[in-house]
């Protein structure tokens, strides 16, 4: 059995939002069964979080059919959820993803923020 939190990211008022499975402390499964996780929740993605060597948290993400770098609303949504579990001791945060290690801040009215790449832009001339 796996237990699994859904959080709606960008929701105002309990309406609306983006959401997003998340599965917390499972090292132990496979890419192929977090990717039928998430197919069976139906949702665009789920985020797979455990802990890091390198930041405070790693965070995966999966679709139903493949592993993605990153998933803004997915991530928004675990650290909502880590705070109203009250398992967040800081504002400051890291977390490791496939785009790199990025900076995660949560204020104390509850909202999180969160630091994304550099775009890279590639010009496709034909």
């Amino acid at each position: 059995m796996v237990d699994v939190y859904v959080a709606s990211a960008f929701s105002k008022d309990n309406v609306g939002g983006n959401k997003a499975g998340l599965v917390f402390d499972r090292p132990d499964l496979s890419a192929v069964q977090k990717m039928a996780i998430a197919k069976k929740l139906g949702y665009a993605e789920t985020a797979f979080i455990t802990s890091s060597s390198v930041a405070d948290f790693c965070l995966e993400y999966f679709t139903p059919t493949e592993e993605v770098p990153l998933c803004g609303h997915a991530t928004i949504g675990t650290f909502a959820i880590l705070n109203l579990l009250n398992k967040l001791s800081k504002n400051n945060y890291t977390i490791e993803t496939k785009s790199g290690v990025l900076s995660i801040k949560v204020d104390s009215d509850g909202m999180v923020f969160m630091e994304q790449n550099t775009p890279t832009f590639l010009m496709n001339y034909h």
